[in-house]
């Protein structure tokens, strides 16, 4: 019997999840119209002193800029991309596949994996020397066009880091406490299990598999009523599946898949930039359409850089 896609530390829950992400392209319009008003900026005044510039807004960049100027620091934080106000493609959680290849934010680099092209098979662009890798040029990077399933690794993974670099920081235990500091300013939201009740093919989908996937007993209350979806999705333990208890066990069986989106939009790195400029507007500056391609390193009279 091959192995449950959905189990937590199993390497087939990556493929399970990219059918996820497809299914989602039934309900993209290729002919969306989206608004071209784009987002002011601050100018930045070339002798302004920061006392930090960060480079990228993404995933990486805007939390290290941001905690920065939280920390009481002045700081200049550059985004090669712009940024439109209002981009339906960026908000719509399930167009995230529309934002992956939208114009106005999209930044395709090619990349090669193997010396010999052949290993790359048939996403190898000839034309291109490489493989399409996508990448986002606008406020917040990539979490702009990712699909916004937020699964928390297996702990195993985290301890094996830690073991390979010798750096216990590195272990389950701390890495979840920061887990749950991103938490605090990126949402992560559920569907409601009541969804259920207005799709009673989905119900009984639903139903059947978690009678095929060993969740019975442990998810759902199943043999409270097959026919009432309300009383058969009663939950005896947590239906997220980042939930440390379900973490700790690699629980098996049906979850809710957790979406960073707040009131059913994306959120990211974006917002919590934009928020943070609003609470210290002296503190945070954000240059759009700043492409860094050069960092000059000038000594001082006293030979310090």
């Amino acid at each position: 019997m091959p192995d449950n896609p959905l189990k937590l530390n199993n390497p087939l829950r990556r493929h399970f999840i990219r059918q996820l992400m497809y299914g989602s392209t039934g309900i993209c319009l290729s002919s969306l119209a989206i608004s071209k008003s784009r987002s002011i900026t601050t100018a930045v005044e070339p002798n302004t002193h920061y006392d930090y510039i960060v480079i990228g807004s993404g995933a990486g960049g805007a939390p290290v800029a941001v905690n920065l100027a939280k920390a009481g620091y002045s700081v200049l934080l550059l985004e090669a991309g712009a940024m439109e106000a209002k981009n339906l493609n960026y908000q719509i959680p399930a167009f995230h596949l529309l934002a992956s290849e939208d114009p106005t934010m999209n930044w395709n680099f090619y990349v090669k994996h193997y010396s010999d092209p052949k290993l790359h098979g048939r996403r190898f662009v000839k034309s291109q020397q490489g493989m399409l890798y996508p990448r986002a040029s606008t406020v917040g990077g990539c979490t702009a066009h990712h699909a916004m399933l937020t699964l928390y690794p297996a702990n195993k993974d985290w301890d094996n880091i830690a073991q390979l670099t010798g750096d216990k920081s590195w272990q389950s235990y701390p890495m979840r406490q920061y887990f749950d500091r991103v938490k605090q300013w990126l949402p992560i939201e559920q569907a409601s299990p009541a969804v259920l009740l207005k799709d009673q093919v989905l119900s009984k989908l639903i139903t059947a598999a978690s009678l095929t996937s060993n969740t019975t007993g442990r998810a759902f209350d199943i043999e409270a009523n097959l026919n009432n979806p309300a009383m058969a999705l009663r939950s005896r333990f947590s239906l997220n599946p980042n939930d440390w208890d379900n973490v700790s066990a690699q629980t098996e069986g049906l979850f809710m898949i957790p979406q960073s989106t707040y009131h059913h939009q994306r959120r990211g790195t974006r917002e919590y930039v934009l928020e943070t400029i609003q609470q210290h507007p002296t503190k945070l500056v954000l240059q759009t359409e700043a492409l860094v391609q050069k960092i000059v390193f000038k000594p001082s009279k006293t030979g310090q850089l």
